[in-house]
């Protein structure tokens, strides 16, 4: 029976996706009400847990200022760590905004300014995650120069694309996510290494760490999520030697979507059920749980590389 180091993070950040208001108002009702719930899920579970804390230039979307006692309130959790997260907006003439991965000093300055918004509070980040996975040029070379040692910016060590005109993420042709899924069904799981310097998606020299996302954390649509993560376990228990699990879900994802007739709060199923996941791994043989820097500590020691 393999040893299986499972790391469970979550994005903190304003409402996202489908969880935003008509008209993109932003209501913050994940950080605000999710919060406290997952803490909760947490403590009960005993586990550690890494929170990826996004920080932007946009004042509606710098946490740290916005909700500095909750954020002081995740940093004194013993067991937890807390990695800086960023969303690669860059505002143009209008207010509107495209994204941006290229410009190699604008996004130096968006890490030197997210790792002194945490430092404010106390919070010396070590481990990242690119907002929407996308692909960055150069970053595990910026990483390393702000002194960060963990990253987790791919997906099955894929990162994403933008579109033509950098408003969103590329969307791949049906076949290709199809195929791809099918891949998943039957490949290894994505394990970490050291990437390149100048890509993530290489294998290289670099002293980051990158740890890719095997999957989703909660069952959203369900029973398709919960079978995703039942093979996912039973591919991690088949394994010769230690294998990473590394899930994540965004903060808002525990909440009720605002529906026609007006439904909010925490979503009951969707919690109960990730409750239930939790019981079922700290079950399994083998299984025990990291954050993103101490399952960096456990790869290094068991590959033979020297912190």
């Amino acid at each position: 029976m393999p040893r299986i180091v499972v790391m469970l993070s979550v994005d903190w950040e304003p409402d996202h996706g489908k969880w935003e208001r008509p008209g993109g108002e932003i209501t913050y009702r994940g950080i605000l009400e999710a919060t406290p719930v997952l803490q909760q899920v947490l403590d009960r579970a005993d586990i550690p847990f890494t929170w990826f804390l996004e920080t932007s230039h946009e004042a509606h979307r710098n946490t740290p200022t916005l909700f500095p006692d909750i954020v002081r309130n995740i940093r004194r959790r013993p067991a937890d760590e807390v990695g800086l997260h960023i969303h690669w907006r860059r505002l143009t003439e209008g207010e509107s905004s495209t994204y941006e991965t290229s410009d190699e000093a604008w996004v130096q300055d968006q890490i030197a300014f997210g790792v002194q918004q945490l430092s404010r509070l106390g919070i010396v980040p070590r481990a990242f995650r690119s907002g929407a996975l996308l692909r960055v040029k150069n970053l595990p070379k910026l990483l390393a120069e702000n002194s960060f040692m963990v990253d987790s910016s791919t997906l099955w060590n894929r990162s994403h694309r933008l579109n033509q005109n950098r408003s969103t993420v590329e969307r791949r042709p049906f076949v290709r996510r199809v195929t791809d899924f099918v891949k998943k069904l039957s490949a290894p799981l994505p394990q970490p290494y050291c990437p390149d310097w100048s890509d993530v998606e290489q294998a290289g020299h670099s002293p980051i760490v990158e740890f890719p996302l095997s999957g989703h954390a909660l069952d959203l649509a369900y029973p398709l999520d919960g079978i995703k993560k039942r093979i996912l376990m039973q591919k991690a228990s088949r394994g010769s030697s230690t294998q990473f699990v590394a899930l994540f879900f965004h903060i808002d994802e525990l909440m009720h979507v605002y529906s026609e007739d007006g439904v909010q709060g925490k979503d009951n199923l969707v919690t109960t059920r990730f409750v239930q996941f939790l019981d079922r791994l700290k079950n399994m043989r083998g299984v025990s749980f990291a954050t993103f820097s101490q399952a960096r500590l456990i790869y290094q020691e068991e590959s033979g590389r020297r912190p």
